[in-house]
Parts: structure tokens; C-alpha cells; sequence
């Protein structure tokens, strides 16, 4: 099954994280996938892409500029209850995201369910293959038999500044083996910036010339970060221009913060 972690801190310290997400994917090796990037039509929305006919433009989890987050999860069914008709649940995550619903970011009261061993298995399980079910249990799932596994590794920081890491690791397509295949690892970053209500807490000047906005463009799509600096300070603001913010730090938090670590290959 796939496999979701989250952690949360509304105030946390200076060198710690508001926001961590680690995910497995877990899909059959074989079904087409376009990696995460920047949507074309979407620009502040950065997510990887179902490409599987009749199911094209759902996704898994994704994350936003302002701050949402979604994501879902396997729902497991024996063959005889699966609908090759229905509607891919993919589409939950890109509507929610570019919907105007509070993110997770936002909120704060959150509840997750947490289920034991006996919601493992289930009436839709019924007549299912018992050894791809065990093989699921695993956190990292590989079953050569069905071609079926675990084929992306997201992992998403939210430093105390508001800063975005999105980190995306991915199986090569129609591999047969994760121990064999080659594996791309692609990484953006970016800021996040939320609506605000107050036009003092207007951090970032949004006007750019228009190489400074097709610069930004370009760097959002490569995954860059595009710093504040790299906008035009002298052109004057507009009148009604949008109220932004980043995310600012807390001052205490409720709960240890997870700090900074560099990682390398």
C-alpha cells in the first residue's frame, strides 16, 4: 500500500520545520506517469501526473505555492469489484488543490484516522490474491510477480520561514525490478506565500519586469528557487495589487521541531 507521513508545527524554532511529508508510492511499474513539475495550466501548483488512459490528469499528491497539500492513498479491491469505468480517484487531489478550501498549512485542527491490523483487510479484499495483499504490508513494496510496487519517493519540507523543499525520487518506467532500475531524483523549491489581510504584511514587491517574470517563470518550472531579490524594488506599487505574505516563524513550539539536516547521495 502506499505509505503517507506528516508531521506538523505551527510555531516552530528558527532552524526547525512547520511542515515535513514523506510518501511512498506504490503502483504497477508499468503504468504511465509524468514526474512531478510545475502544471502548465496550474503554475502554482506542482505535482506528478496519471497519464493511464481514461484516468489522464489525476495525481497523487501535490502541493501548492500558497501553501495546500493533498494526497491519497491506495484503496485496495479484488478484481471482481473493480469498475474499469469509475472516475480515477486522482482527481480528488488537483480539484481540491485548485480549489479555494483551506490547506492543511491553515488549519488547526487536524484528525487522522489510525487503523489496526484487522482494517488491513477487508470485504473488498474478498478473493483477492492473499500474497500481493501480504506483500503490501511492507513500507517499501515490491511484488516481481504482479510487476507491482513501490515506484516514487516524495519528500516535501516547510522550513520556519516559509521556504518549500519538494523532493521527488522515481522508478524508471517499465522497469521490472527496483533493485535494478535507474531512478530520477528531481528537486524544487520555492516560497510559500499566503493571502493576507493586512497590506503592511506585504513582503514581496509584485511588480517585475517582464524578463524578471519570464525569468521567474522559467526557474519555477526547473524547479529553482526565485528569490525576492530577483524582482525589480524600483517600480512603484501598485494601488490594488494582491495581499501577500510568507509564512513567518513562531516563537515556541508545542511539540520538539525536527531540525535542519543536510542529506547526500
Amino acid at each position: 500500500m502506499c505509505i503517507l507521513f506528516l508531521y506538523f508545527c505551527d510555531k516552530p524554532s528558527p532552524d526547525g520545520y512547520r511542515f515535513i511529508m514523506a510518501s511512498n508510492r506504490d503502483e504497477f511499474y508499468f503504468r504511465p506517469t509524468a514526474n512531478a513539475k510545475f502544471w502548465e495550466k496550474n503554475p502554482n501548483l506542482i505535482a506528478g501526473m496519471d497519464l493511464e488512459p481514461g484516468k489522464e490528469g489525476g495525481t497523487w499528491l501535490g502541493m501548492t505555492t500558497d501553501g495546500k497539500f493533498a494526497a491519497i492513498t491506495n484503496y485496495r479491491q479484488a478484481p471482481k469489484f473493480v469498475d474499469p469505468n469509475a472516475t480515477g480517484r486522482g482527481h480528488l487531489v488537483p480539484d481540491f488543490l485548485k480549489g479555494d478550501a483551506p490547506g492543511l498549512l491553515n488549519v488547526r485542527q487536524r484528525y487522522f484516522s489510525v487503523g489496526d491490523d484487522k482494517s488491513f483487510i477487508g470485504p473488498q479484499d474478498e478473493g483477492g490474491d492473499i500474497n500481493a495483499i501480504n506483500a503490501c504490508r511492507a513500507i517499501f513494496v515490491n511484488y516481481k510477480e504482479m510487476r507491482y510496487g513501490t515506484r516514487t519517493n516524495t519528500v516535501v519540507l516547510v522550513d520556519a520561514n516559509g521556504h518549500a523543499t519538494y523532493v521527488e525520487r522515481t522508478m524508471e518506467e517499465d522497469a521490472t525490478d527496483p533493485d535494478e532500475a535507474e531512478w530520477r531524483l528531481n528537486t524544487f523549491e520555492f516560497d510559500v506565500i499566503q493571502e493576507t489581510d493586512d497590506c503592511e504584511d506585504h513582503v514581496t514587491n509584485d511588480h517585475v519586469t517582464n524578463d524578471t517574470a519570464a525569468s521567474a517563470k522559467k526557474n519555477l518550472t526547473n524547479g529553482t528557487t526565485v528569490n525576492e531579490r530577483d524582482r525589480d524594488e524600483s517600480t512603484p506599487e501598485r494601488a490594488n495589487h494582491p495581499k501577500k505574505r510568507r509564512l513567518t516563524n513562531g516563537t515556541s513550539s508545542p511539540v520538539e521541531p525536527a531540525k535542519k539536516v543536510i542529506v547526500k547521495e
